[in-house]
């Protein structure tokens, strides 16, 4: 019997070991479906957190896009391909963008790089007709017999809707091959946000001051109404008119050259642009050498058009040797 006893002893220890295991098994499992509900709710937040900055995220990159101009962003080859198509470029050709702010000569002198007189049949509109063209885009071939030059007369820079910083991009002058930037009294934002493009996509520009001889004369209007309002040197005038006159145009020409080189490095300074030589010319001019055959006639006032002839021509020997 106290064997039996014993026995029955031993048998209720391990059924309450049992129970006890089997509790402590349940606290388990218990304690197991608590955390993977806590982990579910950890990583279900961590989700729709992930989600709620992802949202943000777009949203602020939306908006900083949406503040941010077109041209300071870079355009695709597609969007290089699209504008080759629409302005139907020419393999083996070199393509000229002239553009500037509304009435600086672009179009006065897109005709004369092509010896073309204003107002005749294949020239850019001038003056008040572009008023009808202020939306288009003139695009000429050159006359000469084997250029492969295509001139491009933009309308002017803040014109027809378009801002500033966006003009580059909307008008696609990423795909030309040279841009001709000009200028009449002074450079503009406008002009100065396409030099900020032309110098990051490394496009090569020719920085080109218009209307030189009406800038000259004005100077020298000024200085010979000073000179007559000053009774001392009167007398002296009278006398000698020729050499007096001779004088003036002499000292105009040296004041706008030296105006015109200490204004354009200051604008490209004070924008953190590199330098860049100016080329001051007068359209009548660069019309007339043309004319003539790269001749260079006597009687016509030069002061860089013989320079920006010459180095357009040598940029395309560079361009075909690429």
């Amino acid at each position: 019997d106290r064997g039996r006893q014993a026995l029955e002893d031993k048998l209720r220890q391990a059924e309450a070991r049992l129970e006890g295991a089997s509790a402590a098994v349940e606290e388990i499992r218990a304690a197991e479906e608590m955390a993977k509900s806590e982990l579910r709710s950890t990583i279900e937040e961590s989700v729709a957190a992930s989600e709620a900055f992802a949202r943000e995220k777009e949203e602020l990159e939306r908006e900083w896009k949406a503040k941010l101009p077109a041209s300071a962003t870079s355009p695709t080859p597609e969007d290089y391909e699209k504008v080759k198509r629409v302005h139907k470029f020419k393999e083996g050709y070199l393509h000229f963008a002239v553009v500037g702010a509304g009435g600086c000569g672009k179009s006065s002198l897109s005709n004369a790089f092509r010896g073309i007189v204003n107002d005749s049949i294949s020239a850019a509109l001038t003056g008040v007709q572009t008023n009808l063209t202020t939306l288009s885009i003139g695009r000429y071939n050159d006359p000469r017999r084997d250029c492969r030059f295509v001139w491009y007369d933009f309308p002017g820079s803040g014109s027809a809707g378009v801002s500033g910083p966006d003009y580059f991009n909307h008008y696609g002058l990423y795909a030309f091959d040279y841009i001709f930037l000009l200028w009449d009294n002074r450079l503009t934002d406008a002009d100065v946000a396409v030099l900020e493009n032309c110098v990051r996509l490394k496009i090569p520009y020719f920085l080109i001051r218009t209307k030189s001889d009406l800038h000259i004369q004005n100077i020298e209007d000024v200085l010979r109404t000073k000179l007559e309002a000053e009774d001392t040197i009167v007398d002296d005038w009278r006398r000698r008119p020729t050499q007096r006159l001779h004088n003036l145009s002499i000292d105009a020409l040296g004041k706008y050259i030296t105006q015109t080189r200490q204004s354009t490095e200051v604008a490209l300074r004070e924008a953190g642009l590199p330098p860049s030589k100016v080329y001051m010319v007068s359209y009548k001019s660069v019309l007339k050498i043309m004319q003539s055959g790269m001749s260079f006639p006597e009687g016509v006032r030069v002061i860089d058009e013989r320079d920006l002839l010459s180095d357009i021509l040598a940029q395309r020997r560079i361009k075909r040797t690429r």
